[in-house]
């Protein structure tokens, strides 16, 4: 049988290139900590290794596999916990809470009927 290729939501290609710059810019920024010495190698080899785990994501979203779905709704609900935090302790940092817009505004898209059903997600009411 011929499987028929889903279609992806616009959105969703969106979300998938701003993970995959995010990840480059993570494996940017690693190869700067480890010359620099400015994160220690521990620092610099977590920040690599984020960087690959987004590029991976972001290579499942665009291919519209369901766990890529998934972990880009964990990675989306950290990054806004961690930004409330920051915008909290961090008097000033007001751009922050912009970011925890965005992934608020990440999170309520990725669970949209159309995007649940492009990754193949059932819908929680059944």
């Amino acid at each position: 049988m011929v499987e028929q290729m889903q279609h992806r939501p616009f959105g969703v290609t969106l979300i998938g290139i701003l993970i995959a710059l995010h990840g480059a810019f993570a494996l940017v920024v690693s190869v700067y900590g480890f010359f620099t010495g400015y994160y220690g190698f521990l620092g610099a080899s977590m920040e690599g290794l984020f960087g690959v785990v987004l590029l991976y994501v972001a290579a499942g979203m665009l291919t519209l596999q369901p766990w890529a779905w998934m972990l880009a709704l964990v990675l989306e609900v950290m990054q806004a916990i961690f930004a409330v935090i920051t915008a909290i302790a961090i008097p000033g940092a007001g751009v922050y809470w912009a970011i925890a817009a965005v992934s608020v505004i990440i999170i309520v898209y990725l669970n949209t009927p159309d995007v649940r059903r492009a990754f193949g997600i059932p819908s929680p009411t059944g």
